[in-house]
């Protein structure tokens, strides 16, 4: 049996910065439109973070177990509870598509907690009621989709969630076919790796980089034919919409008959 040479605070400290460099730069490609980036910072992630039975994060082998995280989850109370909840993510309508965003440093609360609730708390409730963390969302993409392992059979909540069927946000070109908004779980990851990287590198700030459209933060779609309610318009990229044009989140209205229903009345 090989002979084991405990690493040394410096040794350690360094694959701190490597780990921290390995997820900035996916960070980079994920934001130039590489989402499956995302899986390769929940690895990068998961060795920053999860302590187990069989393994210790290197954060805790630095002695860092008790420091607070950067937190910029949307609270559940801002929202319905009989919708589906996203934690950590916006909606954006750009020129070419509708879909989950990480909103990085636009967000209307920055906090921070201990590390223990900031890995636990829950950043998805489904439409079923199922509740997923940041932990079981990291833990999942890596162990069963790719991060580390394919595995045969994933769960289907996180399944369901990929696919965004289990949220019910939906969107439509035309009111008549609708579509499943993609890439919750993705820009969930992105915006974990920015409260990581937000925590452990000083001074560091990110605003997203969009496209030209509108950006909403907790939208709330409950079916193809319920309009979408906005909680928080966010985004320096957003732009006027006129009252007889198409609804940017997605509803198939218009404007003046959905979202901007209360700023225009009844027509």
């Amino acid at each position: 049996m090989a002979i084991k040479k405990q690493r040394t605070p410096k040794d350690l400290s360094n694959k701190l910065l490597e780990q921290l460099n390995f997820l900035e730069t996916s960070a980079e490609l994920y934001d130039r439109g590489n989402e499956k980036e995302a899986i390769r910072m929940a690895a990068t992630l998961r060795i920053l973070l999860h302590d187990s039975n069989n393994s210790k994060s290197l954060l805790s082998q630095l002695g860092k177990k008790s420091i607070q995280f950067y937190d910029t989850v949307w609270k559940r109370e801002m929202f319905n509870i009989n919708v589906p909840y996203c934690g950590l993510i916006s909606i954006h309508r750009g020129q070419k598509k509708i879909h989950y965003v990480a909103t990085l440093d636009d967000v209307p609360e920055i906090r921070r907690i201990d590390r223990g609730h900031w890995w636990n708390m829950i950043i998805f409730e489904d439409k079923d009621g199922n509740s997923i963390s940041r932990k079981n969302l990291i833990l999942t993409m890596v162990d069963k989709d790719g991060g580390a392992h394919v595995d045969p059979a994933v769960n289907e909540d996180y399944l369901r969630l990929s696919t965004g069927e289990s949220l019910n946000r939906k969107y439509s070109v035309d009111s008549k076919i609708w579509f499943d908004v993609q890439g919750a779980a993705l820009a969930s990851v992105r915006q974990i790796a920015h409260e990581v990287l937000k925590t452990l590198v000083p001074n560091y700030q990110k605003k997203p980089k969009l496209s030209k459209g509108i950006t909403i933060g907790g939208i709330q779609i409950v079916d193809g034919k319920t309009p979408a309610k906005s909680t928080k318009k966010i985004g320096s990229q957003d732009k006027k919409v006129g009252r007889n044009e198409p609804c940017p989140c997605g509803s198939g209205k218009k404007y003046k008959k959905c979202c901007g229903k209360s700023k225009f009345g009844p027509s």
